[in-house]
């Protein structure tokens, strides 16, 4: 993957930078570099940690006394909240 836009630039050194990471940026990249001589390359593994967001549900809840009440609290993120 070589891209060049808003989102993601290569430098001219083969620095890649991603300008504003979002959770699809996560995955393996590859940096290769070749010559006459030969070639190298490395992987990276990027993470993308995203911090916990909480589902809007309900503000209010009434329950008959000696009923059960459920209050919902789904939470997502990466790494996944507990």
């Amino acid at each position: 993957l070589v891209v060049d836009g808003a989102h993601i630039r290569v430098f001219s050194n083969g620095t890649l930078a991603i300008l504003s990471t979002q959770r699809s940026d996560a995955g393996l990249y590859t940096c290769t570099a070749k010559n006459l001589a030969g070639r190298a390359s490395h992987d990276m593994r990027l993470h993308v940690q995203v911090p916990p967001l909480i589902s809007p549900t309900q503000t209010e809840l009434s329950v008959i006394q000696g009923f059960q009440a459920l209050l919902p609290c789904a939470a997502q993120g990466s790494p996944e909240p507990r």
